[in-house]
């Protein structure tokens, strides 16, 4: 059983191995597209394209639903001010963008990552490391993990809780 976006980035044409790891290419294709891939709560395999996730409507905090701890990450963990985005022409590499974001390499150093694709062509690989340049060449403040004693909570907010999968959108206040 599946779950699976369409997607909004042009793949190259490939060509898969009979040997190939299926875990291994799926995850390519999730870097690819900037995705999301994860099995839903429903136990489906769940691919999400590149749209940036909307907000659930789950608040949790002051005004919305209690909560009994948090994990805050923040840092270089996730800080990327130098992307270089491999692509593809068939089943050959086509080449090479590096995007990267001076102003954060001056304040951070230089943090590099490269992502193996199967974009079709430099404009799609120019276009997914800008995002990703723009998205993490500044560390951010961001709650990785909430406890929420569900006992401690109405029947709504049980719900509210329990209808969100791995890739939703919600508000800490």
């Amino acid at each position: 059983q599946r779950d699976i976006d369409t997607g909004l980035a042009t793949l190259a044409a490939d060509i898969v191995d009979n040997n190939q790891n299926a875990l291994s290419y799926l995850q390519k294709v999730e870097t690819t597209e900037n995705g999301a891939m994860f099995i839903g709560k429903n136990g489906k395999f769940t691919f999400r394209d590149s749209t940036l996730p909307s907000y659930s409507g789950v608040e949790f905090g002051n005004n919305g639903i209690p909560f009994i701890d948090y994990q805050v990450a923040y840092g270089v963990d996730e800080l990327w001010n130098k992307v270089n985005i491999v692509w593809s022409a068939g089943t050959a590499v086509g080449g090479t963008v590096t995007v990267e974001n001076t102003v954060s390499q001056g304040k951070y150093g230089v943090f590099e990552v490269t992502y193996d694709t199967l974009l079709a062509g430099s404009a799609p690989a120019l276009a997914l490391g800008s995002a990703i340049v723009a998205t993490y060449a500044e560390p951010k403040y961001r709650i990785d993990q909430i406890t929420v004693l569900m006992e401690g909570v109405d029947s709504q907010q049980q719900l509210d809780v329990l209808s969100l999968e791995l890739a939703d959108a919600v508000l800490v206040s």
